[in-house]
């Protein structure tokens, strides 16, 4: 038991490393910021207490609409016996490295 909680520890911190590469060449900035918009459509998180799919310990969310202080979502769950749904809501208060927001959903 102890060994499959540290292989989920090491692969939810192998994927949650973000790598921002360099863009060398771009003609179009209008290009980076759809490619950008698409993957800030689309979050997957490892592990519980995710704020927006709750106790899943794999989630999945899409955001429906997003504008700078809100966001709606739709996503999905597993848990260890069950699947979760959820639909809702992010407001943020302010946005920054610590940024301060609300969620509600169900």
């Amino acid at each position: 038991m102890k060994r499959f909680l540290l292989l989920l520890l090491f692969i939810g911190l192998a994927l949650g490393q973000v790598d921002k590469p360099d863009t060398v060449g771009v003609d179009n900035n209008q290009d980076i910021i759809e490619k950008n918009d698409i993957f800030r459509k689309h979050n997957l998180s490892i592990g519980m207490f995710d704020d927006k799919t709750g106790f899943s310990f794999i989630g999945y969310t899409y955001n429906i609409k997003q504008t700078d202080m809100d966001e709606y979502f739709i996503g999905a769950g597993t848990m260890i016996v069950a699947f979760t749904g959820t639909a809702g809501w992010k407001h943020y208060y302010k946005k920054s490295k610590l940024s301060f927001y609300s969620v509600l959903s169900g």
